[in-house]
C-alpha cells in the first residue's frame, strides 16, 4: 500500500548524519595518536566508538546541545557538544534533515584559530 510507505517516510523523524572531511580526518588523527603515541589500542577504539554512538545519538534529538556564541561562528548555526575530553561540533540543515559533522577536536585545543 502507498499511503503505508508515505506514512512511514512522514514519521521517520531521524536524521541523517554526515561527515565533514575535515572531521573525518580528526576521526582518523584522534584513533592514530592514541593507539601509536598513547600506545593504547583498545582505548583508541573506545574513544572513537564512544565518539561515533555519542555523534549517533544526534539523529533524534539533534537541538540538544547549545550553538556556538563567538561572533567567528554564530553565522554559521553551529552546535557544540563534548565527549569525554573531545568537542564535537555539527550544524543541522533542516531542509535536508540532516546533520553535518563540521569537526572534532580535542577539547584543550583553540578551535577558535583552527576555523571552520
Amino acid at each position: 500500500m502507498i499511503w503505508k510507505k508515505e506514512w512511514k517516510k512522514w514519521w521517520s523523524l531521524d536524521y541523517k548524519i554526515e561527515y565533514s572531511q575535515e572531521a573525518s580526518l580528526s576521526l582518523e588523527s584522534i584513533y592514530k595518536y592514541i593507539y601509536y603515541n598513547l600506545s593504547s589500542p583498545s582505548a583508541a577504539a573506545s574513544i572513537i566508538n564512544g565518539i561515533l554512538s555519542s555523534i549517533d545519538s544526534l539523529s533524534t534529538l539533534p537541538y540538544r546541545h547549545r550553538k556556538l556564541d563567538d561572533e567567528l561562528f554564530s553565522k554559521k548555526d553551529i552546535r557544540i557538544f563534548n565527549y569525554e575530553n573531545f568537542l564535537i561540533l555539527y550544524s543541522i540543515i533542516e531542509k535536508e534533515r540532516l546533520i553535518l559533522i563540521v569537526n572534532i577536536f580535542y577539547e584543550k585545543y583553540n578551535y577558535q584559530i583552527e576555523g571552520i
